[in-house]
């Protein structure tokens, strides 16, 4: 992991100093090969009035006076690969931090929806945004969220990710939108009618790049799974 505006590494945490220390650099050791893009973590409030964390993750190289895609998405686990990948494409990525109090253990209602479209509304804020290119990723039951703020705002987004999706929006709402599916065959629920949904957004003017695969779960449990599925993610977003 990383402190905020570090590079990806192994830390320490000194508990009774409050201070973090460097154990192994991301450009040395067995991390030698790795692409950290250090995040800054921010403030806001979303659509119900809430107050919110998100993480921010830049380009590698931003000009000025050029746009950029932006990818939007909110997670409990801000240290998942995906977010590295989509920066390293040459993407702004924010993510919500989900409360804990919102996970799906809670009562609590879900706020997915009306946390990820106030990120958009600040992002597109930046003058180095690209309000034409917004992304959004969901993965499992976040894809719920993800379908009703498709469904709410057919406009705000170019395209979107869906993973092990457990909900999807009405094909029939979509308009030229760039989809990427990603499901596992022995993940029923899932699989389950995503070539059905691919073929009636295509009548729809939407390209769906549907990615099954063979006997994976819902979720991916084993690093050839995740590394497929982690090429895929970056295969869709470089060719937007």
């Amino acid at each position: 992991g990383n402190p905020d505006d570090q590079a990806p590494g192994i830390w320490a945490y000194d508990l009774k100093a409050e201070t973090f220390k460097r154990i192994v650099a991301s450009t040395s050791g067995p991390l030698q090969h790795g692409l950290g893009r250090p995040s800054t973590c921010k403030v806001m409030t979303n659509a119900l009035g809430e107050p919110r964390f998100y993480h921010l993750w830049p380009p590698p190289k931003v000009s000025p006076g050029q746009k950029y895609p932006v990818l939007l998405a909110q997670e409990l686990n801000t240290w998942f690969p995906y977010f590295q990948l989509a920066a390293h494409s040459g993407y702004y990525v924010a993510v919500v931090d989900r409360p804990f109090s919102h996970t799906w253990d809670s009562a609590l209602e879900h706020t997915w929806a009306e946390d990820v479209s106030r990120l958009a509304e600040l992002m597109a804020h930046d003058p180095n945004v690209d309000t034409n290119r917004i992304f959004l990723y969901a993965c499992s039951r976040d894809t719920s969220g993800l379908s009703q703020l498709v469904a709410a705002r057919p406009t705000l987004a170019k395209g979107f990710l869906a993973f092990g999706p457990t909900a999807l929006p009405d094909p029939a709402g979509l308009r030229n939108k760039s989809v990427l599916l990603v499901a596992g065959t022995a993940d029923v629920n899932a699989a389950k009618g995503l070539s059905e949904f691919q073929d009636r957004a295509a009548k729809e003017g939407s390209a769906v790049a549907l990615f099954l695969q063979a006997g994976a779960g819902h979720m991916a449990a084993s690093g050839t799974t995740e590394r497929n599925r982690a090429r895929q993610f970056a295969k869709f977003l470089t060719a937007q």
